[in-house]
């Protein structure tokens, strides 16, 4: 039984993480994406993702029809695709501060230069979206949105 509660624990907060990600991903991807693409071609980066994270069917579904291919960075089998600069939708990471998640995303532009092996990555814009945990109503509650840039 104590097992059973565990897990269920930790499913129902998983899915909850899920969901706030995907949140964010969908606004995101309706909201700034455009600012990305240059080419006809942009990279969704499949990397940094908390473990067993799911993706959201809209989220995929808007993503493709934006024409950005997923692909994993740190797989040496992709440095051959990336030896043209390309742009970047990044994951940069969960942060939690007190009772204050902040969950990050990144525009940047790739690049892995075969001759010196070492990939380049310049960053452009970042977007962070603030989320509270509310003890009353036992669940996050979005607080805002941050964009800034270089």
């Amino acid at each position: 039984m104590f097992a059973s509660t565990i897990s269920t624990g930790i499913a129902q907060s998983s899915n909850e993480l899920n969901n706030m990600i995907n949140d964010c991903l969908s606004d995101y991807s309706n909201a700034h994406l455009n600012n990305l693409l240059r080419t006809n071609v942009s990279l969704f980066i499949l990397d940094y993702y908390p473990q067993f994270f799911q993706f959201s069917d809209s989220v995929i579904n808007n993503l493709k029809s934006k024409h950005f291919e997923p692909i994993w960075i740190n797989n040496p089998n992709n440095y051959k695709y990336l030896e043209e600069e390309y742009p970047a939708l990044f994951f940069d990471g969960l942060y939690l501060d007190s009772n204050k998640l902040t969950i990050k995303f990144s525009n940047r532009f790739v690049q892995y230069d075969k001759k010196i092996k070492m990939m380049s990555i310049g960053i452009s814009m970042w977007y962070r979206y603030i989320y509270e945990y509310s003890c009353e109503e036992k669940r996050w509650i979005f607080i805002k949105k941050v964009s800034d840039g270089i």
